[in-house]
């Protein structure tokens, strides 16, 4: 009986009482009290123990255990109230008893009383079976705690039993299982965990201390066991259990479970389906739901039937699992195709019309797979209705789940929140990292990884979104370390070298990206976009052997692939120089040929011999690998030379001649020809037929056809632009260009850049901001490429600090590289109809260059780079917003968002959608040097400079004033391109009429007063007047002012009067004729106003053979010059209007440049 072998001890106890005549009366109520305690603890006859026990009891009650037997026996007897009585007398007759103690507490506690430790004897408050009586006690009690204290204390001693064991880990498990959820994930804390590993190593070894045990609870035990290992994620060992109870023919329900369980979370789903199938009777509520499951996703409907048959008999005892099972067999349906019909199913439910959570939730799920998403959202909304903080765990968990599976990320987010735990890891930590990362809640995400254990790196999942989450930040020395763990954890995956190298290029020095490019291995699995990147990487850095090692195994390994055939193309054709190993004709056969064989009768046969340390490929016709029998037969073989071969080898007959060779690299892109002709074309490859005919039109007509299309969509796109239907930086990304490419060369025949609106309460504020001398800003690519193109970076050192984003910092780095690399020799372009060529020289290329550098250099010394890990929060106005931002955009805002900066941007588009969106400020480069002049940092020169160059590259709207139109007509070169600027302005409608009046006339005065002949201020006037009066909205009074103006301005710049009057005569003389000049000019103007509109020269140049430039008239000028642009801004490359942006090749700048 000490060894629990109760069944066995009942044996020997009935075979020594067939004849009890022998027996005194104490040896007989012994036998009595052996025999009831053997069916008592295993259980297989209470009743009759009870009877024992009062037997005992009657034959001698002198002795305590036997008392103590007779109390137990009331209780089994459910005779509470003789129990209590036989207990009282008992421990007043023996009050050192501790059997008697125990059985009268079990009284007392099993009629409901409240009992402690106190109400024993102190000397036996330690005995682990007293210990454990009170553990039960406080388990009824409701005190969860105290009980866990006491069982596991009880527990603890050597001596204690099998129930005090079982009792303990059945205390442990009910704790644990009161969190469902944390159960299911794997967030047990980690007490509980080491609480049931001390408990089930009190069960070891097991044939001795579990399945010796001769009792039914010998099999709650090994459940209790098998449910300890799945609660610690050891489903092995939890299998091994029940495979060790089925050698022992023990099959409990509970078991069974636990073998299913275990499978499915060894992923051997089907194994746990079959072991469910066979045994459906034997399945208990929780374990008809996973083989269900598991049903579920392969789509058995038959054993779903059945199974939802079975669970009806549940009803009372599990009402849930009925639902669950519809909602699994709906699930299947859906899966095997039957979409109509589970939709019917749904719909005939009703079940918006009910409160089943369960229904509700597995509905919308299931509806969301056959393309009901409205449906579903209707669901959806219908649950979060029916969960509230008050709701069950498991409910509240249920629909972040639903939640999770619609992606909306931050609703299940604040769901599974309360389920987690800090220092934790399980999946659900890993859903909630994905809600937050999915989200781009930034701040949140990395808060939450800085609360996980400082391992998480090492599991796959949580790497895997945190790399998400730095790539979308861009936060370089965050993304590091991951790299490092990623090429440690999955060295042989194309994925993890360029993860590393993408990151490696924005934090190391090129030497060190040198490096990491180098140490790239060959062999590498991953997808064919990957594995040619790596290629393209190789070739262009100096790895060129295994970058083509690596590409001819790409297309080897997937030879009926266009999207392999067209990578080599593209990586071979893309190449910075000239690439080795691509002869045309080569004397010998070597490895890595291809051979063109002739039989004796002239038959041809082509041979590929694969290159040597290419790697495994798969066999096919025709490839042969270098040292094989039939390779080294041929290698080494030259042209024209007859080679023996084995009959059969290929296929032919024994003697070949070789006929030609050509290297194998090679001979691949012809076979990439080959295949886009066959295929009608390869993946990101186009082909244009050229001609040869030697008539240039007829022969690329098929290119002057695609130069036209693609300049019809560019214009198309910019003038989308014009109507306001994207930002700056969305325009880039539609044009498929840089940011830097777009501003620095903007088309002169294309709507205007949206700077602002041009109203002086908007530029009021902006100087109003920037004279704060504490505050932050944040710009971007756009901002510093106009004002490097402009020439004014210093502006930036006014501001006290500037951050920019990584992206930012990432698009100009990008931009050198692309310069630094381009080996463009021009672009193609379409120019009233014809086919043009622009060709790029060194000084062009060199001009790039220098220009990317520059933007760079600005970068680096007046802005600090700094990943943004704030938050956008979309107004209910405009909802959508974040997700229409383009990759900077977003990180523009965010970044000022973080650090409650101000934007310094040239969008004024998106400086608007900020101040709606996200209620942050803005300022534009013109304000900055408002601002500069404000603060003489900067000379008025140098802001008139901007200025003008602003407006002569095409900005809307820029504030020009006199002082800029006078320092634009004195340089000479400005004179044609600006004055027409400026007549386009004075004649927009857009342009308010009194403000054109007041420019033309300040501008005017202020011209009178520089050196200029008074021809060459007629001109001007003519070319100033002219627009306005062409106005519809002109003043009537307009041509008064202008005429009482003309009148005036000679008399203003006569001289004084002197005391010598032929002196004032002379003067006078002066002013008549200047008066009559300037009336006859504009009595021109007055007449060509009424004419039909036409482009007129401006009719002025300029000397510089004097101290001061001199204006005068020049009628020689003719109109073609007039038609002429000056290159504006520092970058010099050259282009042409809106047709600049569809070139055919690689070029990554253009701007404004002669005709």
């Amino acid at each position: 009986m000490k060894a629990c072998r109760y069944r066995d001890g009942l044996s020997h106890v009935t075979a020594i009482g067939k004849d009890l005549e022998a027996f005194d009366a104490h040896q007989k109520a012994r036998w009595h009290l052996q025999r009831g305690l053997c069916l008592w603890l295993s259980r297989d006859d209470v009743k009759e123990a009870a009877s024992l026990f009062q037997k005992a009891a009657d034959l001698y009650p002198d002795d305590e255990r036997i008392a103590a037997a007779r109390i137990q026996g009331f209780i089994l007897d459910e005779d509470i109230d003789a129990a209590l009585e036989a207990g009282r007398l008992a421990v007043n007759r023996f009050p050192v008893s501790q059997q008697i103690w125990l059985t009268y507490i079990n009284a007392r506690m099993t009629n409901g009383q409240v009992v402690s430790l106190v109400d024993v004897p102190s000397h036996m408050r330690e005995e682990p079976d007293v210990l454990h009586m009170f553990a039960v006690a406080a388990r009824r009690q409701g005190d969860f705690a105290e009980a866990l204290h006491l069982s596991e204390k009880a527990a603890a001693y050597p001596e204690a039993g099998f129930f005090i064991r079982m009792t303990t880990l059945q205390f442990i498990i009910e704790d644990i299982a009161r969190n469902p959820v944390a159960a299911m994930y794997g967030l047990v804390p980690k007490n509980r965990l080491e609480a049931l590993d001390r408990v089930t190593t009190l069960f070891e070894p097991r044939h001795e201390r579990l399945w010796s045990v001769q009792s039914s609870a010998m099999e709650e035990a090994a459940a209790c066991i098998g449910f300890a290992f799945l609660l610690r994620k050891d489903p092995k060992s939890a299998l091994k259990l029940t495979q060790e109870a089925a050698t022992r023919e023990i099959n409990s329900k509970e078991l069974l479970r636990i073998s299913i369980q275990a499978l499915s979370e060894l992923e051997r789903g089907e194994e746990a389906l079959e072991l469910g199938q066979a045994r459906l009777a034997d399945l208990t509520c929780e374990s008809i739901v996973v083989v269900a499951e598991l049903a579920a996703k392969r789509g058995d409907i038959k054993f779903l039937g059945e199974a939802v048959a079975r669970a009806k008999g549940w009803s009372s005892e599990c009402p849930a699992t009925l639902d669950i099972l519809s909602v699994f067999r709906w699930t299947a349906l859906a899966r095997g195709g039957e979409k109509d019909c589970v939709i019917k199913e749904i719909a005939d439910a009703k079940i918006a019309a009910n409160e089943n959570l369960i229904l509700i939730c597995g509905a919308a799920r299931v509806l969301s797979t056959v393309d009901r998403p409205l449906e579903a959202a209707e669901l959806i909304d219908k649950a979060k209705l029916l969960v509230n903080a008050d709701s069950s765990e498991s409910d509240r968990f249920m629909l972040a789940e639903l939640l999770f599976k619609a992606e909306r990320w931050m609703e299940a987010a604040v769901l599974y929140e309360p389920l987690t735990t800090a220092g934790q890891i399980s999946d659900l930590h890993i859903r909630l990292l994905t809600c937050y990362v999915k989200a781009g809640s930034r701040k949140k995400a990395k808060e939450f990884l800085n609360q996980l254990p400082h391992d998480w790196v090492e599991n796959d999942e949580i790497r895997a979104l945190a790399m998400n989450l730095g790539q979308n930040v861009r936060d370089w020395a965050f993304l590091l370390p991951l790299a490092n763990t990623q090429i440690c954890k999955a060295p042989a995956e194309a994925i993890s070298w360029l993860f590393k190298i993408h990151i490696v290029r924005h934090v190391e020095t090129p030497a060190a990206f040198q490096d990491v490019v180098r140490q790239i291995p060959e062999g590498l699995s991953g997808s064919i976009r990957n594995l040619a990147q790596l290629a393209g990487l190789e070739l262009r850095y100096d790895e060129v052997s295994r970058g083509l090692r690596r590409l001819y195994h790409i297309v080897r390994s997937n030879f009926d692939e266009p999207e392999a055939l067209s990578a080599y193309f593209i990586s071979v054709m893309a190449a910075p120089s000239n690439l080795p190993l691509m002869d045309d004709n080569l004397s010998t056969v070597i490895a890595g040929s291809s051979v063109i064989l002739m039989d004796n009768v002239g038959h041809e046969l082509h041979v590929v011999i694969d290159p040597s340390d290419i790697g495994p490929l798969p066999k096919r016709t025709g490839f042969f690998e270098p040292d094989s029998p039939e390779a080294v037969l041929l290698i080494g073989a030259a042209i024209g030379e007859t080679v023996d071969v084995p009959e059969k080898a290929f296929g032919g007959t024994q003697k070949y001649t070789v006929k030609s060779v050509q290297s194998a690299y090679r001979w691949l892109l012809q076979v990439v020809t080959e295949r886009a002709k066959s295929f009608g074309g390869l993946p990101s490859l186009k082909a244009v037929p050229v001609g040869t005919s030697g008539d240039v039109v007829k022969d690329l007509a098929h290119m002057h056809e695609e130069v036209k299309r693609s300049t019809e969509i560019i214009r198309q796109i910019i003038e989308a632009y014009g109507a306001g239907h994207f930002t700056l930086s969305g325009l880039a990304v539609m044009l498929g260009r840089s940011p830097v490419d777009v501003v620095s060369g903007w088309p002169s025949n294309a709507p205007p850049i949206f700077v602002g609106m041009g109203l002086a309460q908007e530029r009021d504020d902006a100087l109003a901001a920037l004279a704060r001398t504490n505050a932050s800003y944040v710009t971007d690519s756009l901002t510093l490429t106009e004002l490097v193109n402009l020439g004014a970076p210093e502006a930036l050192a006014a501001l006290p600090k500037i951050y920019i984003s990584p992206v930012t910092m990432a698009t100009l780095e990008e931009n050198l590289c692309n310069a630094e690399e381009d080996k463009s020799a021009g672009t193609a372009i379409d120019i009233d109809g014809q086919l043009c060529f622009i060709k790029f020289d060194e000084k062009v290329r060199e001009g790039r260059i220098a220009f990317a550098t520059e933007l760079v250099n600005a970068a680096k010394k007046y802005c600090t780079v700094q990943p943004a890990y704030g938050e956008l929060t979309a107004p209910a106005e405009v909802p959508h917003f974040v997700d229409k931002l383009q990759d900077e955009e977003r990180e523009l805002l965010l970044l000022a968002q973080d650090c409650n900066a101000t934007l310094l941007t040239l969008d004024g588009r998106l400086r608007l959608i900020a101040k709606v969106g996200a209620e942050l400020n803005g300022v534009w480069p013109q304000a900055l040097l408002m601002h500069c002049l404000r603060t003489g940092q900067i000379s008025s020169s140098k802001v008139s400079e901007f200025n003008v160059k602003q407006f002569l590259t095409n900005r809307r709207f820029v504030s020009i004033g006199p002082r800029d139109l006078i320092w634009m007509v004195m340089q000479g070169s400005y004179i044609q391109q600006g004055i027409q600027a400026v007549k386009r302005h004075l004649e927009n409608p857009e342009t308010e009429v009194e403000s054109a009046i007041t420019v033309a006339l300040k501008f005017l005065k202020a011209l009178s007063q520089v050196n200029l002949q008074l021809g060459a201020f007629g001109e001007l006037l003519g070319h100033i007047v002219e627009p306005i009066l062409r106005r519809k909205d002109c003043p009537p009074g307009f041509y008064s002012t202008i005429d009482e103006f003309v009148y005036n301005l000679p008399r203003e710049e006569a001289r004084i009067a002197h005391l010598y009057p032929p002196v004032n005569w002379m003067q006078e003389r002066r002013v008549s004729l200047h008066r009559n000049y300037l009336a006859e000019r504009l009595a021109e103007v007055s007449e060509r106003a009424n004419s039909p509109i036409k482009t007129r020269p401006i009719a002025v140049r300029i000397l510089y053979c004097t101290k001061v430039p001199y204006l005068i008239l020049d009628k020689s000028i003719s109109k073609v010059a007039s038609n002429e642009t000056v290159q504006v801004g520092s970058n010099q490359t050259p282009s042409e209007n809106l047709e600049s942006l569809s070139q055919t090749s690689a070029v990554n700048s253009f701007g404004l440049c002669t005709k």
